[in-house]
């Protein structure tokens, strides 16, 4: 297939959300999944079957609830990830309206904090979940900076570490 002919298919696909994407085997690739990485990948499972993101509860933004509908509850498991492993430094690449963000924020340790990445303010969206007292405490910051760019995080090394700066 043509890369004209792969365009003209996916223009026509009537979805409200939709991205190529490519499927190739992993049966040649020398890295395998580690005994660890399963176990934490069915803690968090496990976790997220359970867990009520509370952290949403109150907020005024009129965006759907995606956390709670499919495919929106990979949220849960973003904050189950976040209570099996307990991080002390999370980095988020793309902000938006801020629902990754809290259900991230939702489970970290005391400690811990969460940096954000993203072209533009998460105030600039009118339905952001976000409030300025999410970043007061200093446990979420975000940061407005192109990672894709030359040089990408290399500006940021403090933030994306678990050394203490």
């Amino acid at each position: 297939m043509t890369f004209d002919e792969f365009n003209r298919i996916f223009a026509a696909v009537p979805a409200r959300h939709k991205e190529a994407t490519i499927i190739a085997s992993m049966d040649d690739e020398p890295a395998r999944p580690t005994a660890r990485l399963m176990d934490v990948a069915l803690d968090a499972c496990a976790a997220a079957r359970k867990l009520a993101l509370s952290i949403y509860e109150g907020r005024p933004s009129r965006e759907p609830h995606w956390f709670d509908t499919w495919p929106g509850e990979h949220y849960r498991l973003l904050a189950a990830l976040v209570r099996t492993l307990r991080p002390r430094t999370v980095i988020e690449v793309g902000t938006f309206t801020g629902m990754g963000t809290l259900a991230l924020m939702q489970e970290l340790p005391p400690a811990a904090s969460v940096t954000t990445f993203d072209l533009l303010g998460w105030e600039t969206f009118d339905d952001t979940w976000l409030a300025p007292s999410d970043f007061e405490s200093g446990r979420a910051r975000q940061v407005l900076h192109d990672i894709s760019a030359p040089g990408g995080i290399e500006p940021h090394p403090a933030r994306c570490s678990n050394r203490p700066t």
